[in-house]
Parts: C-alpha cells; structure tokens; sequence
C-alpha cells in the first residue's frame, strides 16, 4: 500500500527528489492547471535533471507542459511517497505567479497539447483528488499568499 504524507520542512538531504510541481497563480491568485487526454487534472512539474535547481526544474516543466513563464517562486513543502519502492522519495511543491503564457503547444515529451484552465486556489484539490494531502497543500498556499500580501 502507498501512503503520502505532506512536510512543509526542506526535503532531507538523503531523500531522493522525484518531481517538482507548481501552484502557478494568475494576477487574480486563480490555478493555471491542466487536463491530460484521460481526463485528469494536474499541477505542472515533473522530473529535476542532473545538476538542476527547483526553481529551474519548476520553470523548465510549466514551460514545456502549459507554455507558461513564471517567476516569484518560492518553495512549499514536499509530499513524502511512501512504500512505492524500497526508499521513500520525495514530491517537491512550489508556488509562482505567472508572467506570461504562450499558446498551447505539444507537451515534447509526452506530444501531447494539454487543456489548460484556471481555477480558484480553494477549489484545486476538487480537480485533483488528492484527498488530505492535497488539502494541507492547498491551505499552506493559502496561508502564504496571505501573508505575503
């Protein structure tokens, strides 16, 4: 059985780092997610490669997936997957606003061109499903977004 857990510390520095994904906010702090052709929602991010920051993974992966440049990035926390493989990994979270966004274009590594829509911060993890580790991210989202304005 998986289990996730949701920490908001720094990832330690013995786990292995899987992917890195975003909250990408619009000027009125709306969601850019997306829908994959089966159907699902997600947050963009994907694999950190060799060498690479967070930030830069976060930028490299929006780009590629929604054709969206972002900035004011910050980090939020990370997922823990537990009992997928033989060591916990780690599933990094980040938060940016959007600076621009390009038309949809093909994913290159998937070729697929994704539907992109924004949503209300509060409503993210009703497309997502990711039960009470996708609300505890959602609500440190929030929390941030108010303390800083």
């Amino acid at each position: 059985m998986i289990d996730y857990k949701y920490y908001t510390e720094e990832v330690p520095k013995n786990m292995r780092i899987t992917q890195v994904s975003g909250i990408i906010l619009d000027e009125k702090k709306r969601v850019m997610i997306y829908q994959e052709k089966k159907g699902n929602y997600r947050i963009p991010g994907g694999h950190p490669e060799k060498n690479e920051t967070l930030e830069e993974t976060l930028k490299r992966e929006v780009l590629e997936e929604v054709n969206v440049t972002i900035e004011n990035i910050s980090y939020l926390g990370f997922q823990e997957v537990i009992g997928d493989t033989k060591d916990s990994y780690a599933q990094v979270r980040m938060l940016a606003t959007i600076k621009s966004i390009g038309e949809e274009r093909p994913d290159p590594a998937e070729q697929e061109t994704y539907k992109r829509i924004l949503i209300p911060l509060e409503e993210l993890n009703d497309y997502l499903n990711w039960g009470s580790v996708g609300d505890e991210m959602t609500e440190q989202a929030l929390n941030k977004i108010k303390g800083v304005e």
